[in-house]
């Protein structure tokens, strides 16, 4: 009877666990602290700047600027960072098919190629789906390359923005996203999952409050 009532007195409970949830938690804010300081206040800043200010200001430019330097310093912060933002509405500024935002892109890819080209491909996991990943990468911008020998240059020049913007931004965002998380950092997904829902919740609002300023619509038969 002793050692059953000792067992059951052993046993943690809720309260324990949400205990060691909060040290664990205190824990990696004070590990990290000056990476969530940056990134939680570029992101604050970018909510800023795209509600007081344009995305043509030279404020604007000069965020982009810093969030790209950011990158290059660390990745993961950079990842955060675009994270943050990237479910958010950005017209393009820079062309037809880019924006400021895809100079972030682009600093991550040069950040992760070069921890790659001076050693990291040994730390990289290199699983099936990232090879393919890389292939596809590789394959498109070949493409991009006999754009660049074919055509002439402005359509080569918008066939090389187009491929950053879409199947090239989107692989190098992957391999970005592999190297970030081999070690073990999560805060780009935990940034993403609140982006996107304060971004979908936005969208929502916004159409409800559009919908209940409509006047009402009569249905009529068809003749």
């Amino acid at each position: 009877m002793a050692s059953i009532e000792q067992g059951a007195e052993a046993r943690p409970g809720v309260l324990d666990l949400y205990r060691a949830a909060w040290h664990s938690g205190v824990q990696f804010v004070a590990h990290y602290r000056l990476a969530i300081a940056v990134e939680v206040g570029m992101v604050a800043l970018w909510l800023a700047l795209r509600t007081f200010s344009g995305v043509e200001s030279r404020s604007y430019l000069l965020w982009t600027l810093t969030a790209s330097a950011v990158a290059l310093v660390s990745p993961t912060s950079g990842l955060v960072i675009l994270a943050g933002t990237a479910p958010f509405y950005e017209p393009v500024t820079l062309s037809r098919a880019l924006g400021l935002r895809h100079v972030l892109v682009g600093a991550l890819g040069m950040s992760v190629a070069l921890r790659l080209l001076f050693g990291g491909w040994r730390s990289m996991v290199w699983t099936a789906p990232v090879r393919l990943a890389l292939a596809l990468g590789i394959v498109t911008l070949l493409g991009v390359a006999n754009t660049w020998r074919v055509f002439p240059a402005d359509w080569a020049i918008h066939a090389t923005q187009t491929w950053l913007a879409s199947i090239g931004g989107a692989m190098i965002l992957l391999l970005v996203g592999v190297w970030v998380a081999r070690t073990g950092a999560r805060r780009f997904v935990v940034a993403a999952v609140v982006a996107a829902t304060v971004a979908a919740s936005g969208r929502t609002s916004g159409l409800d409050s559009a919908a209940r300023s409509r006047p009402p619509t009569r249905w009529r038969p068809l003749p």
